[in-house]
């Protein structure tokens, strides 16, 4: 009981902070690009971005606790919140959990969606606000796409889980056996693709940087590109940017293409602030 209660607390201390600090990492996105706030302003509400995230996810997990919800899931590979006995709520026999499904979307489930929400509604605006400004719409283009490729980075991962959670709820496991093996199908991919948020996320952000490169080394193979990009190794005998000095590099061509920003010498603060700030967005 104490290990599977321990792996319950972990799993939703992490779940749960991690959704709510992609929400706070859009609230920095939205507050740069469209509300135009310079650093300084934003450092000013930097420590909520982090302690929200903190006091939610240590709370729901030591609420957890509390409430005995960890028990081993229905699927049987990994603790977190759900009755036990399985299915007992019916018949009012639980020992532990009762109610795990109310707590599930009260915990967890609901602040992901209100992320997944949020994320859609804010990048929406992030891409028109860019496009606005983007005279030749290539970067608009290139910007949209890596919107969208981050919201399906967040996405994608969830679906199956909330599928079983909805499943269980309505008990399709008990009432129709037929649906047993396509329900275990689920299970299986959901033990596979949940994990990966964070590999998906670290694609959707590596993949511009990979084609810049591929585009000034058209000579290396995908794995030496791969390194490159990675580990910021020396590329031709010359040393590799930092992140810092890449991003410049990357605004300095968005500028140069678009027409607006310090290229531009009528371009207005707002277009220069637009221009720029959206770079750390591809």
């Amino acid at each position: 009981d104490t290990t599977c209660a321990l792996q319950g607390f972990f799993f939703q201390l992490g779940l749960c902070g991690s959704s709510i600090y992609i929400s706070m990492l859009v609230c920095y996105y939205f507050l740069k690009i469209v509300s135009l706030w310079d650093e300084q302003r934003i450092k000013k509400v930097g420590l909520y971005f982090h302690l929200f995230p903190w006091i939610i996810a240590l709370s729901t997990a030591i609420a957890g606790l509390k409430l005995k919800l960890y028990n081993p899931r229905t699927r049987g590979y990994l603790c977190w919140i759900e009755e036990y006995p399985p299915y007992c709520t019916n018949s009012l026999s639980c020992e532990r959990g009762d109610n795990a499904n109310n707590f599930r979307w009260s915990f967890l489930y609901g602040f992901v969606v209100v992320t997944f929400l949020w994320l859609s509604v804010a990048m929406t605006v992030i891409c028109l606000k860019v496009y606005k400004y983007d005279i030749n719409q290539t970067n608009s283009r290139q910007i949209t796409s890596q919107t969208v490729q981050y919201v399906m980075a967040f996405t994608i991962p969830w679906i199956f889980n909330l599928v079983l959670s909805y499943i269980d709820e309505k008990e399709y496991f008990l009432s129709s056996y037929d649906s047993s093996d396509t329900i275990t199908a689920i299970s299986i991919v959901d033990a596979i693709i949940f994990p990966l948020q964070g590999l998906f996320n670290a694609l959707v952000y590596m993949r511009p940087r990979y084609y810049k490169m591929k585009s000034k080394h058209p000579d290396l193979s995908f794995i030496e590109l791969l390194k490159k990009v990675i580990w910021k190794q020396k590329v031709s005998g010359q040393p590799s940017m930092t992140t810092f000095e890449f991003d410049v590099a990357v605004s300095d061509d968005f500028n140069n293409q678009t027409g607006i920003g310090e290229s531009n010498p009528f371009a207005s603060n707002e277009e220069k602030c637009v221009s720029q700030d959206a770079e750390i967005l591809k």
